[in-house]
């Protein structure tokens, strides 16, 4: 458990640093709380261009659910920006290289 905070925490934080404005969403049902649609990406927000991006954080070998997929084919046909990522330094690689966001 420590081990996903840490991770969770650490993309947070690359995001900051790249500029990203971004909030942590946690999605599904649980009794009595408030979550996102089920389905919804771990961190939504705004690249320093304007652009909408979605990043989806899995476990190494763990795959997006069909719900994860359906809502990232959303984000990319509105033109946002959909990634699954297993740590900050695969997050910060891409989102460099990616001209659509501007990084």
């Amino acid at each position: 458990m420590r081990d996903e905070v840490d991770r969770y925490h650490e993309i947070g934080e690359a995001l900051t640093a790249l500029g990203y404005l971004w909030t942590r969403l946690n999605a599904g049902r649980r009794p009595g709380v408030r979550l996102a649609p089920k389905g919804w990406a771990d961190f939504v927000g705004c690249s320093p261009t304007g652009q909408f991006v979605a990043v989806e954080v899995k476990r190494e070998g763990q795959e997006p659910t069909s719900d994860q997929l359906a809502f990232g084919y959303v984000v990319e046909r509105r033109g946002g920006r959909y990634l699954v990522v297993h740590g900050a330094a695969e997050l910060i690689a891409r989102l460099r290289h990616d001209s659509r966001v501007g990084t």
